[in-house]
């Protein structure tokens, strides 16, 4: 295939009539130059193959995510319903955190913990959602803590730079908490407790309408109910 552009040279038709050859094709088009409409319409045509061919593809439903959030009822051994097991680590900042010491501090507060990876990029298109749940209550009724899966601190330290949590970061390098709340490499995964460390919903998936469904199950837990899958 090749660009043909007007030529001064020109051949007589069969009809013994001028012709010319322009266009996108892969071999000389010839028209009577006593219609001057057709070339206008036959570079329009090979002008709009060209766009086509070049054009970049758009985003499948693959890349814009899932528009649905899934909700368990089970992560692992742990069950909704049941109090979630105590747990702890270091923060970026160096310092010890725990879940018992923070429900001593913190006791009306339900907590968000989400599991991420500075790998996951359905971590990152989740953190507006939970910015904005977080926005929503007030500081005394939800905290959130967010878990680096089987990550160093350093490595961690300069995703979460670029891309703020609204919360607590723990380091999990050698995913031991992860391993408490049943998580694999299937990330992000959020979990909401109640004030009373009863955990009351589980998402594996979050999708288009995960902050109006996290902002539910918040409520929830905070009147102490369940989300059901």
């Amino acid at each position: 295939m090749q660009w043909l552009t007007k030529s001064a040279n020109r051949s007589k038709g069969a009809a013994g009539t001028d012709a010319r050859v322009i266009g996108y094709t892969s071999g000389p088009v010839k028209f009577p130059t006593t219609c001057p409409t057709r070339a206008p319409l036959r570079l329009a045509a090979g002008l709009v193959v060209l766009a086509i061919a070049v054009a970049p593809p758009s985003l499948g439903a693959e890349d814009a995510g899932p528009a649905v959030s899934k909700i368990v009822a089970a992560s692992g051994s742990l069950q909704v319903g049941s109090v979630i097991p105590g747990f702890g680590g270091w923060t970026l900042k160096g310092d010890p955190w725990s879940f018992e010491k923070h429900r001593a501090k913190n006791e009306n507060q339900a907590l968000v913990v989400s599991f991420f990876a500075t790998w996951c990029q359905p971590c990152v298109k989740s953190f507006p959602a939970l910015r904005q749940v977080r926005k929503a209550f007030p500081a005394d009724q939800v905290g959130m803590v967010f878990v680096s899966f089987g990550e160093e601190g350093q490595v961690v330290e300069s995703f979460v730079e670029k891309n703020p949590v609204p919360g607590i970061v723990l380091v999990d390098p050698f995913q031991k908490i992860g391993e408490r709340f049943g998580v694999d490499k299937s990330l992000p995964r959020t979990f909401v407790v109640d004030p009373k460390g009863v955990l009351r919903a589980i998402f594996v998936t979050e999708g288009a309408d995960f902050e109006p469904r996290l902002a539910l199950a918040v409520r929830a837990a905070l009147d102490g109910r369940s989300t059901s899958p």
